[in-house]
Formats: structure tokens, sequence, C-alpha cells
């Protein structure tokens, strides 16, 4: 592919020094797969407008950046370290730039046969329990298949049929600064099984003034009858692009819960991609994303129903302030077979100032007729009532404007599953919103 103009042509000169470098290790369908992958983008190069899902994001300001791999940075793992959610959590692992930090991880009490651990070292000890489940979608075939093609390291799970586990799973991703632009794929594989319950939270934290661009993905595959709540927590600093996709296929009569808080970050694109391919599923994805300054943030959600008497939630909630702005595309598809499916959808976004700009754009394809699907989606400010009301009983303007941002904030927030999560995000609420200087008039 020499000579073409849109930048690929740099992943692949690093294709071909990366695939040097690991040849030999590991096994040979892995090195298939990453080899499947750069052609697959190598096909395809980066995404334009005149893609549907792409139209309101352009990766054309970076896709000539010269990213080189993030190296390792013995700096990150002191900051790792206060980023603890829950003194609760069994296990704890720490990546800095993409890679293991062991020396920051623990894992403390898990069930018999649970593995909490780096996808580096199992697919180094045991390949053939991760073969088969880490092949891209070939319907994705840009940032996918770059983490499919250059991933070095990420998180594995596996939790056996019956494991209940009290604390969370906290997977704490740090990138660190760097004076020329640099890149991780985190990769990591989630696998409940069978009647199992588990809460796994993806903390992403770190960047600088260099660009850093954090490319993951996720996949959680979840046994019948269990159930999972996953969180992605995102504080990287204003610099940093973070392109992150979650795959979810539940089992049958499974529970799977999404929650994506978006507090940081420059360049956001946050994609969820659900297969509803069994019966009985309960599938909820809830989400706040927080921009500000010039920052933009694009969440992609499709959720496919392929099968009879499923249930999917789904309620995201946008605050906008600065020059910033906000994206939310969300698509629900029912096929023919997937009779009593109930499918809901919400999307309101809260502008703060005049230069905010917000797209919403719910989408639903059906193909079955006795199916119950709605959906909903706002734009608005904050209201002048009870702002006034606010004021009238003695609160000040400051005051009564974080109140009311915390109360549209609130409904996502209190679906969180983890109490510290909850007050944590509360307290940053009214502190940010607080210190926000009022506008000139109230709307």
């Amino acid at each position: 592919m020499t000579g073409v103009a849109d930048g690929r042509e740099r992943w692949l000169e690093a294709f071909a020094r990366f695939d040097a470098e690991t040849a030999g290790r590991g096994p040979e369908w892995l090195r298939n797969l990453r080899r499947a992958a750069i052609e697959r983008f190598a096909s395809h190069g980066f995404p334009t407008p005149r893609d549907e899902r792409w139209r309101h994001t352009s990766v054309a300001p970076f896709a000539k950046t010269a990213f080189q791999e993030a190296g390792r940075n013995g700096a990150a793992p002191e900051r790792a370290r206060s980023l603890d959610l829950s003194p609760a959590a069994p296990a704890r692992l720490v990546f800095v730039n993409g890679r293991f930090a062991s020396d920051s991880s623990s894992v403390r009490s898990l069930p018999p046969g649970a593995v909490v651990a780096s996808l580096g070292e199992v697919l180094e000890r045991s390949p053939a329990e991760i073969e088969g489940r880490l092949a891209p979608d070939p319907e994705e075939p840009w940032f996918a298949s770059l983490n499919a093609a250059f991933f070095r390291d990420g998180a594995y799970v596996r939790l056996p049929d019956g494991a209940a586990l009290e604390g969370p799973i906290e997977l704490v991703f740090v990138s660190t600064p760097a004076d020329d632009p640099t890149v991780s794929h985190p990769r990591n594989l989630i696998v409940a099984g069978r009647g199992s319950r588990a809460t796994v939270v993806e903390h992403y934290v770190g960047g600088g003034a260099a660009p850093t661009f954090t490319n993951a993905v996720t996949d959680l595959v979840t046994g019948p009858g269990s159930r999972l709540d996953h969180v992605r927590l995102l504080e990287e600093e204003g610099g940093t692009i973070h392109f992150a996709l979650l795959r979810a296929r539940p089992g049958r009569d499974a529970a799977l819960a999404s929650h994506a808080i978006l507090l940081g970050g420059g360049l956001v694109r946050n994609e969820i991609e659900a297969l509803l391919d069994e019966e009985g599923i309960d599938l909820e994805l809830n989400g706040l994303y927080l921009v500000d300054g010039r920052r933009h943030v694009d969440t992609q959600t499709r959720i496919v129903h392929a099968k009879p008497r499923s249930t999917s939630r789904e309620l995201y909630k946008g605050i906008l302030d600065g020059a910033s702005r906000g994206i939310f595309e969300g698509t629900i598809v029912v096929r023919p077979d997937a009779q009593k499916t109930n499918a809901h959808q919400t999307n309101r976004n809260l502008l703060l100032s005049e230069e905010a700009l917000a797209t919403t754009r719910p989408v639903l394809e059906i193909f079955a007729d006795d199916v119950r699907c709605k959906h909903g989606a706002t734009i608005g400010q904050i209201e002048e009532d009870p702002l006034f009301y606010l004021r009238a009983r003695g609160v000040g303007e400051e005051e009564a404007r974080a109140l009311l941002v915390y109360a549209f904030a609130e409904e996502v927030v209190e679906k969180l599953p983890l109490a510290s999560l909850r007050e944590r995000l509360g307290r940053l609420l009214l502190r940010r919103f607080s210190e926000r200087p009022a506008p000139a008039e109230v709307r």
C-alpha cells in the first residue's frame, strides 16, 4: 500500500517492525490473526466522514501523526496507587502504557478456579485458553483491527460457574507523559461463567502535553444466568485521544450492565456493540459524558436483538460546556426472530454555554412485529424556574447551578454499582460546577 496519503503507511511500516520483533514468540494463530487484522486495515485505511458512523468525528487531524509505541515508565505506578476505588477489591491489575505492572498489581482473594491476570502472560503460558476469543470484527476494519494487530497486553478475567465476587475487580490503565506522540493498545477479555456475579472497573488516567493515543478493546462474554457490571471510568488528560470499543456477548437469561463515565480525554470515541443472541437477556447501558473546552466526545452504541424475550435499557446523558462537542448515536436492531423484545433508549443533553454543541440520533431498525420499542432524545439548557426557586430560598447562584447540574446527572450516577464511585462523582460534579463562572444572563 505504498503511496497511500491518508497516513496508513506509517502504521503498515510500524507493523512490519512489530511483526519482525515478535517473530517466533507466541502461538502461530496469534501471528496469523495480527497479519489478517493489519491487512484489513490496509485495505480500508482510516474512516472518513463518508463512513456513516464517523460523519461527526474526523480522524484526519491525527491520522498522519507519527505515533510511537509507548514504552515502560517507572513513575506511573506511584500515581496508580492513589486510584483505589475499593479497599475490598479482590484483584487489582495496573497497566502502564498498555503493559502489565506486576509491582503495582495485587490479587488478594479469588474464588477457586477464577483467573485475573495479564493477557500477555496467559498468551505465553496457555495460549489455547485464549484461542478463538480475540478475532476482530470484520465489520470494524479500523481501530479494532489496529488493536488486534498491535496489542501486547491487557487484562484477562475468567470466572468459573457460580463464582460470586463481593468487591470489584479493578483494571487501571496509566498513560505516562512523553516528549513525542505515543500509542498503546490495551486488550481486555472478560469471560464470566454460568451463574457468576462480578463487577469489573476499567479506569483510564494519565497523558501529557504530547498527544497520547489509547486504543482499547474489551470483549465481554457472559454465561447463562450470570450477572456482570462493567464500568469504564475515563479520566485521562485533555490532550489524550481515547478510542474504546466494548463488545458484549451475554448468555441466556444473563444480566449485563455497562456504565461509561467519560470525564477526560480531548478526542474520545466510545463504542459499544452488544449482540443478544440468546433468550431472556437483560442488558443495561448507562453513560455520562462531561465535555468542556474544545473537547470532543462521540458515543456510538449498537444493540442487536437476535432472539426472543430479551430486554435492553439505555440511558446516556451529556453535560457540555465551553466550545465542546458531544455526539450520541444509538442503534437498536430487532431481527425477525426476536419477538417479545422490549427495548428502551434515552439520550439527554444539558448545554451550559452558547458555543457547546450536542448531536443526538436514536435509530430503531425493527423487523419483528410483536415488540415494545421506544426512544427519546432531548437537548436543553438549565431551566429558569428551578434556578429561580433555589435562589429565592437563599441558595447562591453558583451553588444553585451546581445542584441543578448534579440533579441532571444523578439518574446515571445512582445506577453505578459502587458506593465509593457514586460518592466520588457526586463530589466532583458539585465542585466542578460550583466553581464555574455564571453566564451573563440566565436563559
